[in-house]
């Protein structure tokens, strides 16, 4: 019952560790921050994406890995 909030919590704090942050930076030719280096919209809308994607991929893996 524990194990998915857990599991996002997680993956949370693994994607507001510096260095991710500085990998986001690779795609500053996109246009996903602010004259301050912050996020703007599309920034926050990509890493989120990326996000959900990461946590999709995991579940599925342990799924499939679970039905050996």
């Amino acid at each position: 019952e524990l194990q998915t909030p857990v599991f996002i919590s997680i993956l949370f704090f693994f994607f507001q560790i510096p260095l991710v942050n500085m990998f986001f930076k690779r795609f500053s030719f996109l246009a996903i921050y602010n004259a301050d280096g912050n996020f703007n919209f599309n920034g926050l809308l990509l890493k989120s994406m990326i996000f959900g994607g990461a946590y999709y991929v995991v579940m599925k893996s342990i799924t499939i890995l679970s039905e050996f």
